[in-house]
């Protein structure tokens, strides 16, 4: 994959993440009555742990090649 389409991709998915986050959290605030902090913390710790895995998968030689 060049470069260029590699950095696009990765902008869409990270906007779209947070597109979803933010959606999330209104629902979760909004429906489930849910606190801000708390749906603060959970959203940093799984912003966290997709960012880990994404850099993992990006730029690892070992995941993607056949």
């Amino acid at each position: 994959m060049p470069p260029s389409l590699r950095l696009v991709s990765f902008i869409v998915f990270t906007a779209s993440a947070v597109a979803a986050a933010i959606g999330l959290a209104y629902f979760a605030r909004d429906a489930l009555e849910l606190s801000r902090h708390a749906v603060r913390t959970d959203a940093l710790i799984t912003a966290a742990s997709i960012g880990g895995v994404m850099v993992l998968l990006g730029y690892s030689d070992r995941f993607g090649k056949k």
